[in-house]
């Protein structure tokens, strides 16, 4: 067995199922990506260790646990079309794909779009744009799903506005700056969409660094929004 595919089934089995991670089709996408080829080379060792991964140029690989559990509460299906916001060098959309029918993975800087485009070549159902992460890709709106890859102060109303009128958005809400880091202390929330309507619902307390261009500039609040406790 290649030293990757021992290492995925151990990531499985030592950090996700023993954390309630329990869809089978998140734990299968989880396996038949090897991470190690998504990040730069001196860190690929260390591909599935429970930490974040620096990718250069001030950002971050989540860690498997995080990942999994925002995979776990957005549920994507087979026939749907996620926006993946800060993909970085492609391991999340590469995983995406084999969840979703189409992934729409949106990186703004030039190198690490190129290095995305590279390494997800043999995926025929991941596009990769360049584009602000806090103006995501809305020439290919309505989105099923969106997840943005790191801690956001907010989330903008118009990220909110791509989703189909079913849709969900899964981030990490910042609450706090862990002192001397770049990672926001936090939980996942989804935001579910019905028609006008907008219901939040809170998941795992987590650490996760930041996404840049989601400062929080305003403060305001969305018609119909339901926080669930």
């Amino acid at each position: 067995m290649q030293l990757s595919a021992f290492q995925r089934i151990n990531m499985q089995k030592g950090q996700l199922e023993t954390c309630a991670i329990r869809r089978q089709a998140v734990l299968s996408a989880l396996q038949a990506v090897a991470r190690e080829r998504y990040v730069p080379d001196e860190f690929a060792a260390t591909a599935y260790v429970d930490e974040e991964i620096p990718l250069g140029h001030g950002r971050y690989l989540m860690e498997p646990l995080v990942f999994a559990r925002m995979l776990e509460m957005a549920d994507i299906q087979p026939n749907e079309k996620v926006m993946d916001v800060g993909c970085g060098l492609g391991y999340s959309s590469a995983v995406l794909s084999h969840l979703a029918h189409h992934v729409v993975a949106v990186e703004t800087r030039p190198e690490l779009v190129s290095e995305a485009r590279k390494r997800l070549n043999d995926y025929n159902n991941v596009e990769v744009v360049t584009a602000p992460l806090a103006t995501g890709c809305p020439r290919q709106q309505p989105y099923d799903v969106i997840l943005l890859e790191g801690a956001v102060h907010h989330v903008p109303r118009h990220l909110l506005s791509a989703l189909t009128l079913s849709g969900r958005l899964v981030t990490v809400h910042n609450r706090t700056i862990r002192p001397g880091s770049q990672s926001g202390l936090g939980n996942i929330v989804m935001t579910t969409r019905r028609g006008e309507v907008y219901t939040e619902t809170a998941g795992a307390d987590v650490s996760v660094a930041l996404l840049p261009g989601f400062e929080e500039r305003e403060a305001f609040s969305f018609p119909g929004l339901k926080p669930i406790h």
